[in-house]
């Protein structure tokens, strides 16, 4: 099967609008950016080579996009940090003047043994494990804008207490501001008052984002489209040692070239499994339609008082799984899209075109009731699978875990 990983580099400042309701005078960029703008990208370099508008459809698939570090004279993919890992804050009472050169200590989130009752029933919501009575006072969080090298992450869900390097995006880049007029669509005229700002994302040249294009097989037949995989040649052959491509409404320059030889999107899963539970780590954005779990998952019929989980059958890889889930631990939702005036999604209060999706990081807490644990990894999960949304990795816990 034919894929092709290429790695986009910015040029020039990167602004992606991010989404916000109403009409605001301060823009900033979306960071790291969308699928969508990758996806366009895609198109265009598709159009040029295959001389057809539609070469992306059918079974071509994108996986991604990843932040990519260049370190140790390669281009080495990050993944976020899991949410149910977290890290001491020391309180001020407490803290010493040499704590700074501590390693934090980390404690790990699983399913409480008894279950509390909130909007959605009695759910084993997550919970920290029992600790010594002066560690109580203090503040545990998970790491903000915290990335790790694919070792660092398969270690840090191996052991909670392992030495890692986190890596943070926000040091690999620079937020510049700009003034600018709005104009009036209808009259490219200005209008009084109608200024506003924006703030745009300088890269610096360690850090850049890749993707993964690859023509699955065909559902039916079992074959790879013959057809794709040639404009897949023909695009590895167009683009050769790099080529310059605009991404996104605003055009912004990147540089693009052909990652040879390398795959991004190896599964990750424990080396082994004999009954333990699961927990499911986001490495992409999830799509859930605005929900915090996929769409075929229902509620199981409990008993009152019982607690309560969700259970869906699902088909993937050629496979069948059953996952039950007991909680979850998401972060901020991330609003992908554009909006039009007027035109409202009264379900999530989103405008036309928007999604709202779950971040990579998030966690689900879960039991793997039939299916292969090394196929469940490379599975995809939601909507929006053939824009490399819905990937994640495999870890374990256990009750009573530290």
């Amino acid at each position: 099967m034919k894929q092709l990983t290429l790695l986009f580099e910015a040029q020039d400042t990167w602004f992606f609008q991010e989404l916000r309701p109403g009409n605001s005078l301060w823009l900033t960029s979306l960071f790291p950016p969308p699928v969508r703008v990758f996806e366009g990208a895609v198109r265009s370099l598709l159009q040029q080579v295959s001389g057809q508008p539609n070469a992306l459809a059918g079974n071509l698939r994108i996986a991604g996009p990843w932040p990519c570090l260049h370190a140790d004279a390669q281009w080495q993919r990050l993944y976020p940090w899991p949410l149910h890992i977290l890290e001491q804050r020391i309180s001020p009472a407490r803290a010493q003047p040499a704590a700074g050169a501590i390693a934090p200590q980390r404690a790990l989130l699983r399913p409480a043994k008894q279950a509390t009752r909130c909007d959605l029933g009695w759910v084993r919501l997550p919970e920290l494990p029992t600790m010594p009575a002066q560690a109580k006072d203090d503040d545990w969080q998970a790491p903000k804008d915290a990335w790790l090298k694919r070792d660092d992450f398969i270690a840090l869900l191996a052991d909670c207490q392992a030495h890692v390097s986190p890596v943070k995006l926000t040091d690999h880049l620079h937020r510049e501001t700009r003034l600018g007029i709005a104009r009036v669509a209808e009259t490219g005229l200005s209008e009084e008052g109608m200024l506003f700002q924006t703030e745009h994302v300088r890269l610096q040249p360690t850090l850049a984002f890749a993707i993964t294009l690859r023509v699955s097989p065909n559902a039916s037949s079992g074959l790879a489209d013959d057809a794709q995989e040639l404009f897949l040649q023909q695009l590895e052959q167009h683009i050769d040692s790099g080529r310059l491509v605009r991404l996104g409404a605003e055009g912004r320059m990147a540089r693009v070239t052909v990652l040879a030889d390398t795959v991004m999107d190896e599964a990750i899963l424990p080396p082994s499994f004999d009954g333990q539970n699961l927990v499911l780590v986001a490495t992409s954005a999830m799509d859930f339609d605005g929900h915090w779990l996929p769409q075929d998952f229902t509620p199981d019929a409990n008993q009152s008082g019982q607690a309560q989980s969700w259970s869906g059958i699902f088909h993937a890889c050629g496979d069948r799984f059953n996952l039950r889930l007991l909680s979850a631990i998401t972060g901020k939702r991330q609003v992908e899209g554009s909006t039009r005036e007027g035109k409202i999604r009264s379900t999530h209060g989103l405008g036309q075109g928007a999604r709202a999706l779950v971040p990579a990081g998030s966690v689900w807490f879960g039991q793997l009731l039939h299916g292969d644990f090394k196929r469940l990894a490379r599975a995809r999960l939601g909507i929006g699978k053939k824009l490399g949304r819905g990937e994640f990795a495999l870890a374990t816990w256990k009750e009573g875990d530290a």
